[in-house]
């Protein structure tokens, strides 16, 4: 078995305790999830929000506010059993304490999404489309500090960006929890 996958699966368990258990298939390259069941709490209420800009070369790509998820329980729900997002809110923001290089899944998230991944500087590193309702884990090639959700309505064909626009951009979260 490859050591990278092994090593991303246990980022993956050591962040998600409990909640997050994986079965690596190494040959094909992806690992399945499941979740155990937990108190669900509406998104409003459980989500403190962040004001967050995307910005390339003093060009504001994007600017919105998002859900914050800043802890392991918040980070491990993510915009899972959401059908839409709420009125006012672009998606989500994952900050973590440290740089990491754990994956993430769309299982039980309905809305097709982008999720872009930044380092700890705030510069660009990677993004990807995540089917909706798929266990397939995406992880990126290397560590980051933040990951971005964004509705894939704002990609093209639908929408304007495609994921090299992104190439040279920051993330800047302006302020939490209002």
């Amino acid at each position: 078995m490859n050591f990278q996958k092994v090593a991303s699966v246990s980022l993956i368990l050591f962040f998600f305790p409990g909640l997050l258990s994986c079965d690596v298939n190494a040959s094909k390259g992806s690992a399945h999830c499941s979740e155990s069941a937990g108190k669900w709490v509406q998104p409003e209420k459980f989500f403190p929000k962040a004001k967050v800009q995307v910005v390339k070369k003093n060009r504001i790509l994007i600017s919105g506010t998002f859900f914050l998820a800043d802890t392991p329980e918040r980070r491990t729900r993510g915009l899972m059993r959401m059908e839409t997002l709420p009125e006012g809110i672009s998606g989500a923001v994952f900050v973590f304490e440290k740089e990491v290089r754990a994956g993430f899944w769309m299982k039980d998230t309905s809305i097709p999404l982008y999720i872009l991944f930044f380092g700890k500087d705030g510069r660009y590193l990677w993004g990807t489309y995540m089917e909706p309702f798929s266990t397939r884990v995406r992880i990126p090639p290397q560590k980051y500090l933040y990951a971005l959700e964004l509705p894939a309505v704002m990609f093209k064909p639908f929408g304007k960006f495609t994921l090299a626009d992104f190439e040279g951009s920051t993330i800047k979260i302006l302020n939490r929890s209002f």
